[in-house]
């Protein structure tokens, strides 16, 4: 497998996971600031 496949998809987990992250944060921040 070439570098350049292992960047891109290190760099689309990362984004996943932030994206991830965050929807977490908002939803856990409505359930808690109701």
């Amino acid at each position: 497998m070439p570098e350049d496949e292992l960047t891109n998809k290190a760099e689309r987990a990362l984004v996943t996971a932030a994206l991830g992250t965050v929807m977490l944060i908002m939803c856990l921040g409505t359930l808690l600031y109701r």
